[in-house]
C-alpha cells in the first residue's frame, strides 16, 4: 500500500531518470527557438526571391553596343512618389572619356542621376541615352555590364579578398593582382594572414574604411566597364584615407567616362564640367575655377565647406573614417561638351 515513504534506490532512481530526461527537454526548447528564427529568415528570402520586379527587359530588348561611352539626360523628370518631383526636367549631357562632376545640397536630386543611369527606376518624363540608345529598350544585363559603380559604403562579401575583387566578372589571377596594384590595394592584401586568400569577414570587417574602399576600386578595375559611376566614394574617409583612396580612383578614371557625386568640392576640381544641382533642376555648369569666380550656389558651398561662411566649422572635409586602422584579426540645359 501507499506509506508515504520512499527507499533510497526507489528515489535515486526517480533522480536519475529526471536528470536523464531533462537534457532531452532542454534541446526540445532549444530547437524550437532555432526552427522559429529559422523560419522568419526563410520567409524573409522567400519574401526577396518572390518579389516580382518592377523593371524589366522590354519586349524585343536587345543587348546594349557601347561605341564610345556618351550618356546623355534628355528632358528628364522623376519622383519616387506623385507629390514631391526630384528631378526637374534635367537635360545632361556626360562626353565620351569625360568627367562629369554632379554637387550640390542634400536631395538636390543627385543619386536619383546615378539610380536613372543605372536604370533601377524609370523616369516619368524624358529618356536616358547611351551611345544614342534608349536605356529603357536594352537589356538590363547589358547595361550593367557597361557601368562599373563605386560607392562610398562599398558592398564586401564574406568570401575571400581574391572573389570580392573578381565578383560579377571574369579574368585571370595575373588581371586580379594587376587590378590590385592599379587600386593600390596590393601591399595591404599581401600582408593579410592570407593574402588574396583571406576572407573579407561580413560587410567587410577586417578591413579599415580605406581599404575597403580600395577593394572596390580593383573590383571596377577588373571589370573594365566603359562607364564609370561614383557616389560619393570619399566622404566617409579621412584625409588621409582619402588621399590614399583618390590616387586610385584617379587609375580608375582614366580613359572611361565618368559621372560622379562628391561631397568634398575638393574632389571636383579636375572634373571636366561641374554640375551644380538644387531642388531637382541644374542651376549652374562649369569649371571650378568659372563657378568659383560666379560667386552663385557652387562657391557659396565651396566656402561653407572650408569654414569662411557662416556655419562652416573649417572640418567640411575632415570627417573620422569610424575603421581606420581597425582590423579585428590581423530647367532643361543640356551641359556643353567643354
Amino acid at each position: 500500500g501507499i506509506t508515504g515513504a520512499v527507499s533510497l534506490g526507489h528515489f535515486m532512481g526517480f533522480m536519475t531518470s529526471a536528470m536523464l530526461i531533462y537534457q532531452p527537454l532542454k534541446s526540445v526548447a532549444t530547437l524550437q527557438t532555432a526552427v522559429q528564427e529559422g523560419v522568419a529568415a526563410a520567409s524573409r528570402v522567400f519574401g526577396i526571391i518572390d518579389h516580382e520586379r518592377k523593371l524589366t527587359d522590354a519586349p524585343g530588348a536587345k543587348p546594349l553596343k557601347i561605341s564610345a561611352g556618351e550618356i546623355i539626360f534628355e528632358n528628364v523628370s522623376f519622383s519616387y512618389d506623385d507629390d514631391n518631383p526630384v528631378l526637374r526636367n534635367i537635360s545632361l549631357k556626360v562626353p565620351a572619356g569625360k568627367t562629369i562632376a554632379l554637387v550640390g545640397p542634400s536631395g538636390a536630386g543627385k543619386s536619383t542621376i546615378i539610380n536613372l543611369a543605372l536604370r533601377f527606376f524609370d523616369p516619368q518624363e524624358g529618356r536616358v541615352l547611351i551611345d544614342g540608345q534608349d536605356i529603357s529598350k536594352v537589356a538590363i544585363a547589358s547595361l550593367r555590364d557597361s557601368i562599373a559603380l563605386v560607392t562610398q559604403d562599398p558592398v564586401l562579401f564574406d568570401e575571400s579578398i581574391r572573389a570580392n575583387i573578381a565578383y560579377g566578372s571574369k579574368g585571370s589571377e595575373k588581371d586580379i593582382i594587376a587590378a590590385a596594384r592599379a587600386a593600390a590595394a596590393h601591399k595591404f592584401i599581401t600582408r593579410l594572414p592570407e593574402g588574396y586568400d583571406t576572407r573579407a569577414g561580413e560587410a567587410g570587417n577586417i578591413l579599415s574604411g580605406g581599404e575597403k574602399q580600395r577593394i572596390a576600386i580593383a573590383r571596377a578595375i577588373f571589370k573594365n566597364a566603359p562607364i564609370l559611376l561614383l557616389d560619393e566614394p570619399t566622404s566617409s574617409l579621412d584625409g588621409e584615407a582619402e588621399a590614399e583612396v583618390q590616387e586610385a580612383l584617379e587609375e580608375l578614371m582614366r580613359g572611361r567616362t565618368v559621372l560622379m557625386i562628391a561631397h568634398r568640392l575638393s574632389t571636383v576640381k579636375e572634373a571636366d564640367v561641374i554640375c551644380v544641382l538644387d531642388g531637382g533642376k541644374i542651376v549652374e555648369t562649369g569649371r571650378h575655377k568659372d563657378l568659383m569666380a560666379a560667386g552663385g550656389l557652387y562657391s557659396r558651398l565651396n566656402s561653407a565647406q572650408l569654414g569662411l561662411l557662416p556655419g562652416g566649422n573649417g572640418r567640411g572635409s575632415r570627417r573620422k573614417d569610424a575603421d581606420k586602422s581597425s582590423r579585428k584579426k590581423s530647367a532643361g540645359r543640356t551641359v556643353p561638351a567643354e
